[in-house]
């Protein structure tokens, strides 16, 4: 498998040895358009109501981590305390209705203005620890016992109704939504998608778009890395093509890295094939 790591404000790329439960070669490559080192790792489901992972895998994985660049040097991290999903522009996240919305092994780090993707949120060593937060702003995986703010604006259907999301699972260490389809080659209708903000990507219903946008976080699969938000990583299977990247939360025992030594160990897990 192929990773690629999205660290917050800063593009980089790192090289790094086989994870040492693959069997295989790991390396990291960068997307954007720096060449700045950065780390790399790899990420499968621990437990969770929906997975994308029983496709065959490789242990070769590439981690990319893009960003805003920064005059440290150093990659951006996400602050904690906060409750809800972090967003940068105004208005509502929730998904987008439109009559009219693409994967290898890689992780990504988003950071950029604009974002309306939703972050992991909330501990978790079950999926008993965690909750769905569903409003008509957002809808999201956080911690049982430590639930976000209500959004006060008013809808008809609450985020997660609207987009079909049932449950809320544990995966990494982190608090998640189940996965729901976003897969663009499965749709056959001669319909165009919605035009979705960074961060989320167009659902698939039934062989078409679904009309929704769905935060990147909760789709199977995305488009491409550079669609995963902060705190996330893009996981690439690059022994299964066409290539289905997807973005998955950064394992909560790394501590906000990405690489062979830690996230990779739970993703390297099958022999290549």
């Amino acid at each position: 498998m192929r990773l690629t790591s999205l660290a917050l404000l800063l593009p980089f790329t790192l090289l790094l040895p086989a994870c040492n439960g693959g069997g295989g070669e790991t390396g990291t490559t960068d997307p954007g358009t720096t060449g700045t080192p950065g780390t790399g790792s790899t990420t499968a489901p621990t437990t969770g109501a929906s997975t994308t992972t029983g496709d065959p895998t490789t242990t070769e994985v590439s981690v990319t981590a893009t960003g805003s660049s920064s005059t440290t040097g150093e990659p951006d991290t996400t602050t904690s305390g906060t409750t809800g999903p972090a967003t940068t522009t105004s208005g509502s996240t929730g998904p987008v209705d439109s009559s009219t919305g693409d994967p290898d092994t890689t992780t990504t780090d988003a950071s950029s203005s604009g974002e309306t993707g939703i972050s992991p949120q909330g501990g978790c060593v079950t999926d008993k620890d965690c909750a769905l937060h569903n409003d008509c702003c957002d809808c999201f995986g956080e911690a049982a016992d430590d639930p976000g703010a209500i959004c006060k604006k008013g809808c008809d259907t609450l985020t997660c109704d609207l987009l079909g999301i049932d449950t809320a699972v544990c995966r990494f260490g982190v608090c998640v939504t189940e996965k729901i389809d976003c897969d663009a080659s499965e749709v056959l209708c001669d319909a165009l998608p919605p035009d979705c903000p960074k961060g989320q990507v167009a659902g698939v219903s039934n062989g078409c778009w679904s009309g929704h946008c769905v935060p990147a976080l909760s789709c199977d699969v995305v488009p491409e890395c550079a669609a995963c938000p902060a705190g996330t990583m893009c996981v690439d299977k690059q022994a299964q093509l066409p290539a289905r990247p997807t973005c998955e939360p950064i394992p909560a025992e790394c501590a906000g890295e990405i690489d062979c030594e830690c996230a990779g160990q739970l993703v390297c897990v099958d022999a290549f094939n």
